[in-house]
């Protein structure tokens, strides 16, 4: 079993699409194939709409509630070499760590599915806020005034000529 993540980090109002990928690697056809996910509390399940989580080749999946929840899809059968995709789009908030095992799938042979873990990932889709505070709210022509901008999460190339001042002069940005 293997899985991906679309991305990272995800921009506010974005979405984040897991793919889990199983492969039966033989030497004969798995039958009752499950792959269980259990859903990161981050993932939005709520938002989720009919066409968000999907499986390949006829396969069958639950509907997630709501918080954290078990995705658990199946197939009759998957033969020898053959490969089935679960595909789960969700809006998400905070870091992820995808969970994912195959869990009832047993070969001809006997051999049963196995657990496979994940990295974190984290996925952004607050847009960041910024507080504005003036040492003098009061100047006359000729004075200056420290601007204290706080923002609520570390910003990324943040330069002085983001920042603009009617009637007035910037300089001396420190970071």
């Amino acid at each position: 079993l293997t899985k991906a993540v679309s991305a990272a980090t995800v921009a506010e109002s974005g979405s984040v699409t897991y793919t889990l990928t199983a492969v039966n690697n033989g030497p004969a056809t798995a039958s009752n194939v499950r792959v269980v996910d259990r859903l990161p509390y981050a993932v939005d399940t709520s938002a989720m709409s009919a066409g968000s989580i999907s499986a390949s080749d006829s396969g069958t999946c639950t509907t997630p509630g709501t918080g954290v929840v078990t995705l658990t899809c199946s197939w009759a059968s998957v033969p020898s070499g053959a490969t089935r995709t679960v595909t789960i789009t969700s809006c998400s908030e905070g870091t992820v760590t995808p969970e994912f095992a195959v869990n009832g799938a047993t070969d001809a042979a006997g051999n049963t599915g196995t657990v496979a873990t994940s990295a974190n990932y984290t996925v952004d889709t607050k847009a960041p806020t910024a507080t504005i505070t003036l040492s003098d709210s009061a100047l006359k022509s000729g004075e200056t005034a420290t601007v204290t901008i706080t923002f609520s999460e570390a910003p990324t190339d943040f330069a002085l000529g983001d920042l603009s001042a009617d009637n007035g002069q910037l300089s001396n940005l420190v970071q």
